[in-house]
């Protein structure tokens, strides 16, 4: 399976119905099926000019992001419940940020932030246009326990 929308998608149900005695995860739900459509929308306020993630963005990125992740992993639940045979288990293992931290606290929001300014260098440069960033952003998202 993989990330993403289509026919081998995680967020999809496949053709395990009530077969699969045990399903684990390991740090794959933190990518999104699809950037938010907010977030590259230029009369959007959580459009994300010159940001790459959702650190050091406004609250309506983040919101954005937010969403598309419940979105997503409400999708995947429910397709792996539809595939667990009754008393299976599922294993997860989730990237999250503490409450306590901010995303750009963290090792992968310094990165992605680090990554970000590479790129707005570069346009600086003429070696990519501001567009082309403007219109990059990776989906991912690290959810929190208030989440």
């Amino acid at each position: 399976m993989n990330g993403g929308e289509g026919p081998y998608s995680y967020v999809q149900n496949s053709n395990y119905q009530s077969s699969l005695h045990f399903i684990h995860s390991s740090y794959s739900l933190h990518w999104l099926s699809k950037v938010p459509n907010e977030v590259r929308d230029r009369n959007s306020p959580a459009w994300n000019k010159g940001r790459l993630h959702y650190t050091n963005a406004s609250n309506h990125v983040k919101e954005a992001y937010a969403s598309q992740y419940a979105n997503d992993t409400t999708s995947f639940l429910r397709a792996r419940a539809e595939e667990l045979v009754a008393g299976g288990l599922m294993a997860l293992l989730v990237p999250a940020v503490p409450d306590i931290l901010l995303p750009s606290d963290t090792t992968n929001g310094t990165e992605k932030d680090l990554l970000g300014s590479c790129f707005m260098d570069m346009t600086k440069m003429g070696l990519v246009r501001e567009e082309e960033v403007d219109n990059f952003n990776l989906p991912m998202y690290y959810t929190s326990p208030s989440d």
